[in-house]
């Protein structure tokens, strides 16, 4: 955990604990640990116990998998689980900036680990910059087309069998989530945070709507922060 101090499997007494899991905009990369959102939210509430599960470059399925391997063996009563857009789309991949990582898939109705375990590999700095750079200028070229866009530019393209599938995870995902929390004696929130991507990317907006009715559906509370933040 990204935390400065032992975190006991209870919870203290008088304190509500809450779990923020996430990326690396929980995780608060660049920031130190008092600065990243999760500890600003104790700093807000004197009763409040905050555990940062946030891991830099994970995907929804990543999130998933190391809140229960970790986080759900701890005593807590709130359970903050936030995402970006492409933590989303994370969930396709195999690999991520070079790395082999887990994904999931769906089995006989139940979710499924796949490429575990992780094959290992290493990456010296200058690799590493250089896949963050390329993810850099695809966010150009976006940015470029969505200026430069004609009408037909703006239609939007039919959602693929990927697109599809992975409504199949983040349905799946979000249903064990409930569950686990529930047997906890916990609540869980899902948190949807806002990158630039969001406001420049009509499929974007497409995952916001979906994820809204999902969890409409299932009975667990959405923080929206994309749009908001659009104003």
């Amino acid at each position: 955990f990204r935390e400065d101090r032992d975190v006991s499997t209870t919870t203290a007494p008088g304190y509500v604990r809450m779990i923020c899991s996430g990326d690396s905009l929980t995780f608060g990369e660049r920031v130190d640990g008092d600065h990243a959102w999760c500890r600003r939210l104790a700093a807000l509430n004197s009763g409040l116990e905050t555990v940062n599960m946030g891991q830099s470059a994970y995907g929804i399925d990543q999130a998933y998998l190391w809140y229960n391997r970790a986080g759900a063996r701890l005593q807590h009563q709130l359970h903050l689980f936030a995402f970006i857009t492409d933590a989303i789309n994370r969930m396709r991949l195999h690999e991520y900036i070079g790395y082999p990582k887990p994904y999931l898939t769906i089995q006989d109705g139940k979710l499924t680990v796949r490429n575990v375990p992780v094959p290992r590999v290493w990456l010296d700095p200058w690799h590493a910059d250089l896949s963050y750079g390329v993810r850099v200028l695809d966010l150009v070229r976006r940015v470029r087309d969505r200026v430069f866009a004609t009408p037909n530019d703006e239609e939007v393209p039919p959602a693929s069998s990927q697109d599809a599938q992975t409504r199949q995870l983040l349905h799946h995902v979000f249903s064990e989530l409930r569950r686990t929390n529930e047997a906890q004696g916990s609540r869980l929130v899902l948190v949807y945070l806002p990158t630039e991507a969001d406001y420049l990317d009509q499929r974007a907006r497409e995952w916001l709507a979906f994820v809204a009715a999902e969890s409409h559906a299932l009975g667990i509370p959405l923080i929206d922060l994309v749009t908001p933040f659009a104003s």
